[in-house]
């Protein structure tokens, strides 16, 4: 059975300046361990999705310059979830996603803004 122990997110700064050139930097990263609580993959996976919302809202706060922002997910499900309508899933997923979507500026975006990679 394939479990998971924790949640991670990783934010890097992707800066393009005027004469071309690009930079990219790590920013910040942030991991929490898994409740004792067994939840599936998906789950976690969407627990993820959200330290990345969260993260990036600080980070945009701390750099006081709008950011276009950009998720990466390696589930289909997650994805789905934060894409899809959330009047119809579960309370825990519901909870998540209402929280993804504030966090994520602006809101009408969100299904370019979430991609599975």
């Amino acid at each position: 059975m394939l479990q998971r122990s924790h949640v991670d997110t990783v934010a890097y700064l992707h800066i393009e300046l005027i004469d071309g050139n690009i930079i990219s930097s790590f920013v910040a990263s942030k991991s929490r361990v898994a409740p004792l609580k067994t939840l599936s993959i998906p789950r976690l996976e969407l627990k993820s999705a959200f330290l990345s919302a969260r993260i990036s809202r600080k980070i945009e706060t701390a750099l006081e310059l709008p950011i276009n922002r950009i998720y990466w997910t390696g589930s289909s499900i997650a994805c789905f979830w934060i894409k899809g309508d959330s009047n119809r899933i579960m309370e825990f997923v519901k909870n998540r996603i209402k929280e993804i979507k504030s966090l994520s500026n602006p809101p009408k975006k969100i299904a370019s803004l979430y991609r599975e990679g």
